[in-house]
């Protein structure tokens, strides 16, 4: 048995289509608005709702097969599937005349002409403007104290231009650069030409130190983090994290999970830090930090407090911040963090204990 591909419709045939059940729909309403119905109206009207219910069905069938193939021939993912699905589409657009299409080229036409009158300078010239000569009074002069404020507004120690002349040499050479200036300034008010050589500039591209790949460290990892001393770290927190960050990465080494590399593979190539280790570091540091305090501030008073009163709610109870130290390190650990560089010592032998147990 062969398999023979059916031709495809063509957008004519779909905008037909479409102009069929909307033709369709309006009989349908002015049957259903009508006041006196005959035999024959409401035969008719019975017969609209059957069609009009098949077309539906079979254009939303014809729909849904159109965008499972599109998918299979581009072999994108269930993810970008899913994201495709959940966009809106506009289905239908009035111009101007209030006329509605459902034609794709037509709404695009329309949007281009909306946007386009939009942003279209309409604002009318007076027809009893008086054109003003640089020469009249009307245009006063720069005066030399004009010119000696706006260099002393100036920005200081700021990268000079083709000429390599900053704001401060300006100023350091007093009246005689301001009688130039003044002099100059004045000179272009009244011809209304600029020298070209102002319009010139220099660009230095200055670049990031090290391996571009850092700039996830430097950036992107304590963007994800703010605040992270804080947390109260639970399993799911730590998975969608580790999840969010090996996404980030495999988006980096344009790999995709169809790929089928492993993690630990995709790690060795980037020699990115661990999202979770990294957390674990913060908030030991903090807790060490805290623990230290001398002034009695409400961040130790809060971490030491003890509620006496109120019903302790069913079940578990919400994991709170000291709850991971408490599980490694008991209760005195807020005597063993008084010795700063013991502390710092355990440090990364515990985390790696939080690690195993997360």
């Amino acid at each position: 048995m062969e398999l023979t591909e059916k031709p495809t419709e063509t957008e004519k045939d779909i905008n037909e289509e479409d102009k069929i059940i909307e033709e369709l729909e309006r009989r349908r309403k002015e049957l259903r608005k009508k006041e006196i119905k005959t035999a024959i109206d409401r035969v008719e009207y019975t017969e609209l709702n059957k069609t009009v219910k098949k077309k539906r069905r079979a254009r939303t069938r014809r729909k849904r097969k159109e965008f499972v193939l599109n998918i299979l021939e581009q072999r994108k993912g269930p993810k970008e599937t899913q994201k495709n699905r959940n966009k809106k589409k506009i289905a239908q657009m009035k111009d101007n005349n209030g006329k509605k299409t459902t034609d794709r080229e037509e709404i695009l036409e329309i949007c281009k002409t909306f946007y386009k009158s939009l942003y279209e300078k309409t604002v009318p010239t007076p027809t009893n403007t008086r054109t003003q000569s640089p020469d009249t009074d009307d245009v006063p002069s720069f005066t030399k104290s004009e010119v000696r404020k706006c260099l002393k507004d100036m920005r200081e120690n700021k990268s000079p231009g083709p000429d390599d002349i900053t704001s401060d040499v300006l100023l350091i050479a007093g009246e005689p650069a301001l009688d130039y200036l003044t002099k100059c300034f004045n000179e272009i008010l009244k011809t209304g030409k600029i020298p070209t050589s102002w319009e010139e500039a220099k660009i230095i591209v200055v670049y990031k130190k090290g391996d571009p790949r850092q700039v996830y460290d430097q950036c992107i990892l304590p963007t994800m983090t703010y605040g992270c001393q804080t947390w109260s770290m639970t399993k799911a927190v730590g998975q969608k994290l580790r999840v969010a960050q090996r996404a980030m990465e495999r988006k980096m080494l344009g790999l995709k999970l169809t790929d089928k590399i492993s993690c630990k593979e995709i790690r060795n190539k980037t020699q990115f830090s661990d999202i979770a280790q990294y957390i674990e570091k913060q908030k030991w540091k903090w807790a060490g930090h805290v623990a230290r305090l001398q002034d009695n501030r409400w961040t130790l008073r809060v971490t030491e407090w003890q509620p006496r009163n109120g019903k302790r709610s069913r079940g578990r109870q919400a994991r709170r911040w000291r709850d991971d130290i408490v599980r490694r390190m008991e209760n005195t650990w807020t005597r063993e963090a008084k010795d700063k560089e013991e502390w710092r010592r355990g440090a990364e032998g515990l985390i790696l204990q939080w690690m195993d147990g997360a």
